[in-house]
């Protein structure tokens, strides 16, 4: 049975319109005729330009994306090793220890081999809470004892007092070059602040990774921190002056805390480029991967530059045959015979599918041709028609189709009939492209008959090359990352692939381990505990299970790690197999025992200060009571010598009488005010929100008899409320008011000053009078026990009101100073530790 032109049904239909149509209608029939051949061309023309156009431009949005996604995901990491490293160091315990005794040198001493050890810190400084270098390594000249608090790094650690990474900037020290420091707050057992610890990096080796990013012609990755400025750069020297790129829009967007990519017209390189932006979030920086856009869609737009090539040529053929049928049909008068049903049925679903369908003859000539293998091979049916399939063939092929199709005609023996093939054909313009083919053979009156389904695989084959590139470029960057152990597992929990991170942290080689089970990095007892696949099933229920634990090395060894396991499934929700990253936390894991220890030491401690605290509370008592007994027996004794013999007793006996008394009541001042002082320390601190004016005018209130001997002038200020102790408060104002009355009674008028002052914030309150002063060389003792500046012959007094003073304002975690010169006043300053309430 052999098979006609598909044309001939059509053709009996469009004669018949023709020649019964009247002639003033012909001309209108025809140009109908020709839209109606050249339509489907175009329509499928501007469809697949359309969807080349659309999954093209997505797939390369999505490339540029994951790029930036994955740079920033990878700048995050460094940082996060980069605090860790500041939190391990600032936690040593000798190091601490050192820094609170204000060891500075001994301290920094211990971080010596740090640059060795990790050699892209270059340098550690010690910094006290003030900003104030006090010990750096290694060395340099003339810079201890510089204040840097002016360093984004010193502003943004003591905002919060966490580690904090800084922006970019240009270290004083000579050579000067560009740097990113990182600052840990450096803490006392009582948790407040005893310094900083900076460490410094260079720019350029921190972020030397990002230049071997691979974008595409002309295209790179840049680096950004918190305030736009350049950080990583490949076009630019990081060594150089620091260049604020905060204008571009990119920039901005990253900053802002957004993803995405778009084409932007950057103002500062002055080109149009597509532009994908990641932020950094925890540190506030950005990426920005980026390729002028010319690049970037250079395949894109080959690719659609040879469709409306390939359409024009087939538009061409197809206007050619239009005029060829339509000729043909004016010609003919006679409809040919109707093909028989079965053929009718078969044109009809082989026109209507989109695959090539071509029949051929024991000889291998073609005899049927739909319309699907004209669109494939871009022949029209009369062209091949009776022509050898050798003609779709490339010239390698044709040799090994013949041979075939002699062997199947001779034995019955077939290779590819029933089974699809994958091959190569080749069009009419000679352009080669990969197709699927199915197919089947049949027996005629005229003997066997092959028709084969064939079908173009090139927008498949694209996407398998698309895919391909994306899963090596994510393996790249995988493999990249040495910090973090990330592998894939199949749904049964065997390690499927492995990257150099997972080595380095486990030990295993990529082919000693790529197919076993990951119990074997479990110690044996979590194994008979169930583990690891709770976890796994855990991961399947949920999505996402995270742990830590002990794990095991290839060596034995053990070492504590942070897992995180993700169910991996696929369109339809079926489990894949899971990723696992791990991370080895063993440094952080022996801080954390070193502190635990240290906590019990710390309740060691503090059980032995309660027991002391008794002691002294019974001392206290003994010094209250005994002490007292002979004191009162030396003043009462004496007084009764005057009162009944002060008559008959010389001068000088008298005036010895006397000085026996006054140093009696001398020793019972002593003795209330060291009470007093002791009673301090063991005394429970209940901070209150307080009117700190109202405590001052309480204080005054107490020492109005102090005022009645002179003329005092005494002004409160508008004094900010506090959180403090009222009664401890109080006793501050006494003390220092009660100073200031007693070294201005020599003035005609005296003139005390109550009143506060704003440093940074935080509010300083002070009482300043314009009495006797002192020289400010021996301002030092004048908050120890029992230290003063003047004889007690001048002024009274026992010289522990300031030590008193001292002790209440450092529990209120403030500090106390003073500022003075001889004959022109004092003035004491304290803060309580905080802003005001």
């Amino acid at each position: 049975m052999k098979l006609k032109s598909i044309m001939a049904s059509p053709a009996d239909w469009i004669a018949g319109l023709l020649f019964s149509a009247r002639r003033r209608r012909r001309r209108l029939a025809t140009g109908a005729l020709f839209l109606l051949l050249i339509f489907p061309v175009v329509l499928l023309a501007a469809v697949s330009y359309i969807t080349t156009y659309r999954d093209l431009t997505s797939h390369t949005y999505d490339r540029r994306q994951a790029l930036a996604f994955l740079a920033a995901t990878a700048l995050e990491q460094k940082f996060d090793r980069l605090t860790d490293i500041g939190l391990s160091l600032a936690t040593r315990v000798r190091f601490r220890q050192l820094v609170n005794e204000g060891k500075w040198d001994d301290a920094i001493a211990i971080l010596q081999g740090i640059p060795r050890d990790f050699p892209f810190i270059d340098r550690l400084t010690i910094n006290d809470p003030k900003g104030t270098l006090m010990a750096d390594t290694p060395a340099l000249p003339d810079v201890k004892g510089k204040n840097f608090a002016h360093r984004d790094w010193y502003l943004g650690v003591s905002k919060k007092w966490e580690p904090y990474v800084s922006e970019v900037y240009r270290r004083t020290a000579e050579p000067r070059y560009n740097v990113v420091a990182v600052a840990t707050p450096i803490k006392s057992e009582d948790g407040s602040i005893a310094a900083i610890l900076v460490l410094q990096v260079k720019i350029n080796t921190l972020l030397e990774w990002t230049k071997d990013i691979e974008v595409g012609p002309s295209g790179f990755v840049y680096v950004v921190d918190k305030k736009g400025t350049i950080a990583a750069h490949p076009k630019i020297d990081l060594q150089g002056e620091i260049v604020d790129y905060a204008g571009a829009p990119a920039v901005q967007k990253a900053l802002r805390g957004e993803r995405g990519v778009e084409i932007l017209s950057n103002p500062i390189e002055k080109e149009e480029r597509l532009t994908a932006y990641a932020p950094v979030p925890r540190y506030g920086w950005g990426v920005i991967a980026q390729q002028p856009t010319v690049a970037a869609f250079a395949a894109r737009d080959g690719s659609l530059r040879r469709i409306l090539i390939t359409y024009g040529v087939i538009l061409l053929f197809v206007v050619a045959l239009a005029f060829v049928i339509l000729h043909t049909l004016m010609q003919r008068k006679q409809a040919e015979e109707r093909l028989k049903g079965s053929e009718e049925r078969f044109r009809g679903m082989a026109e209507a599918a989109q695959d090539a369908i071509i029949t051929a003859d024991h000889e291998g000539n073609i005899t049927y041709f739909n319309h699907g293998a004209e669109r494939v091979f871009g022949y029209m049916n009369a062209e091949v028609i009776g022509k050898p399939l050798t003609l779709l063939m490339p010239e390698t092929l044709r040799d090994l189709h013949r041979a075939g199709l002699k062997r199947f005609l001779s034995t019955g023996e077939a290779r590819v009939i029933g089974k699809p093939v994958e091959l190569v054909g080749i069009r009419k313009d000679g352009g080669e492209f990969p197709l699927e083919l199915s197919l089947s053979s049949w027996q005629t009156d005229h003997g066997v008959s092959f028709t084969g389904i064939l079908r173009d695989v090139t927008d498949r084959k694209l996407a398998q090359e698309a895919l391909a590139e994306s899963e090596w470029l994510f393996r790249s960057l995988v493999e990249g990352i040495r910090d973090y152990a990330i592998f894939m597992l199949d749904p049964k929990g065997h390690v499927a692939s492995w990257n150099s991170g997972a080595q380095r942290i486990k030990g295993y080689e990529t082919k000693e381990i790529v197919g076993q089970h990951i119990s074997r990095f479990y110690p044996p007892e979590d194994v008979e505990r169930g583990h690891p696949a709770s976890l796994l099933k855990k991961a399947e229920a949920d999505g996402r299970a995270q742990e830590e634990g002990w794990r095991v090395r290839k060596d034995g060894s053990r070492f504590w790690a942070e897992a995180i396991i993700t169910a991996i499934r696929d369109d339809d929700g079926r489990l894949r197999g899971f990723g696992k990253v791990t991370r080895d936390l063993t440094e952080r894991k022996q801080a954390e025992e070193e502190v635990k220890k240290l906590n019990e030491h710390l309740k060691l401690h503090a059980t032995e200060l309660e027991a002391a605290n008794k002691e002294l509370e019974a001392f206290s008592y003994s010094v209250s009571h005994d002490l007292r007994a002979p004191l009162r027996a030396l003043d009462g004794f004496s007084r009764i010598l005057l009162e009944k013999h002060g008559a008959i007793m010389p001068p000088d006996a008298q005036r010895y009488q006397k000085i026996i008394r006054d140093n009696a009541h001398q020793m019972g001042q002593l003795i209330d005010d060291l009470l007093a002082f002791s009673r301090l320390s063991r005394q429970a601190l209940k901070k209150l929100p307080v009117e700190t004016a109202d405590i001052a005018r309480e204080a005054l209130d107490l020492l109005r008899h102090e005022q009645s001997n002179g003329q005092v002038q005494i002004s409160v200020g508008n004094l900010p409320a506090c959180q403090a102790d009222p009664a401890l408060l109080r006793q501050v104002f006494v003390n220092l008011i009660s100073n200031a009355i007693k070294y201005t009674r020599r003035r005609d008028t005296a003139r005390i000053e109550i009143g506060t002052l704003t440093n940074g914030g935080e509010p300083v309150y002070f009482v300043k009078d314009n009495g006797v002063g002192f020289e400010m060389k021996y301002a030092a003792k004048l908050f120890g026990v029992f230290q003063r500046l003047h004889r007690a012959e001048e002024y009274e007094g026992t010289g522990v009101g300031l030590a008193i003073v001292q002790r209440i304002v450092h529990r209120h975690g403030g500090r106390v100073w003073a500022d003075a010169e001889i004959d022109k006043g004092a003035t004491f300053y304290f803060t309580l530790g905080g802003p005001a309430a």
